[in-house]
C-alpha cells in the first residue's frame, strides 16, 4: 500500500514537472468594442513561480520577447499554423513581457467573424524562446461586436455629402465669388504692363503651340543672337531650310522640295485656293525673305569667284538680318493658329 501512494505521488511531481501551467488571473481585450476587420489586442495577465527568462536575468528588469505570425508558417510549426490561422482569425503578432513571477501575453490579431472567438490552448514555449519547456497556455474566450447588432441597420446607408455648417453655404459661394473677380481684376491690371503681358504672351504661345513651332523658334532666336558672325550665305542657307521645314511640319506638304518661286503656287494648292487673305499675305512675306536670302547667296558665290576678298560687307547687314527674322516669326505664329478655313485633301 505504501508502495502504490510513493509511485502516485512520484508521477503526480513529474507531470507537473514537465508540463507547467500558467496560472490565470486575468484578459482584456483592447478596444473594448472590437468588430470583424478591426487589429485588435488581447493582453492576458498571468503569473508562474519561475523566471521565464532564465536564470541570469535580473529579478527586477523587466524583459519582453516578440514573435511575428510569419514564423507560423514554417513546415514544423503546422500545428501552430492550425491555431494562430483560424478561419475565424488572424494572429499577426505576439508579444511576452513581464519580471519576476507577473508576465503580460499579448496577440494582436483580426477577427473575421462576430459572437465568441476561443484561442485553443498551445505552448507558449514552442512559439517564444523562453526557459520553462512546455508552458501551455489557454486563453479565454472573447467577444468580436456586430455592427448590424449595435445599429440595427442591415443595408448599407446611402452617400451623404460633406457636412457642412447651417447656413454657411452662401458664405462659401460668396467667397469663391469674391475670388474670381479678385484675380479677374488682377489680371486686367498686370496685362497692362508690357513686360507682363509679353511674357503672358510667349507663355501661352509656347504652351499651345507644335512642338516643330517652338524649335524653329529657338533656332530663329540662335539665328537673331548670332546674326553679325555668320557668313551671309550660311545665315540666308538657314533662314530659307527654316521656312521650308516648319511649312512642311506644320501642313504635312512637302515644301522643302520646293523653290522658293513655288512656295506661293504650292499654299494655294494645298488650301485649294481658299484660303484667307491674312494667309496669303504672310506666305507672301515668306515667300520674299526666301527670295531674298537667294539673292544673297547667289551674289555672294559671284563675288567670291569673281575674287573679291570682302563679298559679305555691306549687302546684307545685321540691322536687316534681324528685321527679316522678326518677319519669318510674325508669318509662323499666324500659321500655328487654327486654319481659318477648312484644309481639304489635294488630289
Amino acid at each position: 500500500m505504501r508502495r502504490i501512494k510513493s509511485r502516485s505521488a512520484f508521477y503526480f511531481f513529474v507531470f507537473f514537472t514537465f508540463f507547467s501551467f500558467a496560472e490565470i488571473n486575468q484578459a482584456s481585450v483592447i478596444p473594448k468594442e472590437v468588430y470583424v476587420g478591426d487589429e485588435a489586442e488581447i493582453r492576458f495577465e498571468f503569473s508562474f513561480v519561475q523566471n521565464l527568462f532564465g536564470k541570469n536575468t535580473k529579478e527586477n528588469l523587466i524583459e519582453s520577447k516578440t514573435v511575428s505570425a510569419n514564423l507560423f508558417s514554417l513546415p514544423e510549426n503546422a500545428e501552430l499554423k492550425r491555431i494562430f490561422f483560424s478561419e475565424d482569425y488572424t494572429i499577426q503578432k505576439m508579444r511576452l513581457s513581464g519580471s519576476g513571477t507577473s508576465y503580460v501575453l499579448s496577440i494582436f490579431f483580426v477577427p473575421w467573424k462576430n459572437g465568441e472567438i476561443d484561442i485553443s490552448a498551445f505552448d507558449l514555449a514552442s512559439v517564444l524562446a523562453i526557459s520553462v519547456r512546455p508552458l501551455v497556455i489557454d486563453i479565454p474566450p472573447v467577444y468580436i461586436q456586430s455592427i448590424i447588432e449595435k445599429t440595427g441597420e442591415k443595408k448599407l446607408r446611402p452617400v451623404h455629402g460633406p457636412i457642412i455648417i447651417p447656413g454657411t453655404t452662401y458664405i462659401i459661394f460668396a467667397v469663391c465669388a469674391a475670388a474670381i473677380l479678385c484675380a479677374a481684376v488682377l489680371t486686367a491690371v498686370l496685362i497692362r504692363f508690357p513686360r507682363i503681358r509679353g511674357f503672358l504672351t510667349a507663355f501661352f504661345e509656347r504652351m499651345f503651340s507644335s512642338g516643330s513651332f517652338r524649335s524653329i523658334c529657338r533656332e530663329l532666336l540662335l539665328l537673331e543672337k548670332k546674326a553679325a558672325d555668320l557668313q551671309a550665305a550660311v545665315f540666308c542657307t538657314r533662314l530659307s531650310l527654316l521656312i521650308r521645314t516648319y511649312l512642311e511640319n506644320r501642313f504635312a506638304y512637302p515644301f522643302t522640295a520646293k523653290t522658293s518661286a513655288e512656295l506661293v503656287p504650292a499654299f494655294s494648292e494645298f488650301f485649294a485656293y481658299s484660303a484667307s487673305t491674312q494667309s496669303y499675305e504672310y506666305i507672301q512675306n515668306l515667300y520674299e525673305v526666301c527670295i531674298r536670302c537667294d539673292y544673297i547667296r547667289f551674289s555672294e558665290k559671284a563675288r567670291s569667284s569673281a575674287g573679291d576678298k570682302d563679298p559679305d560687307r555691306t549687302d546684307f547687314p545685321v540691322r536687316e538680318r534681324i528685321e527679316i527674322v522678326n518677319k519669318v516669326r510674325s508669318a509662323l505664329l499666324y500659321f500655328e493658329q487654327p486654319e481659318e478655313p477648312s484644309v481639304r485633301e489635294t488630289i
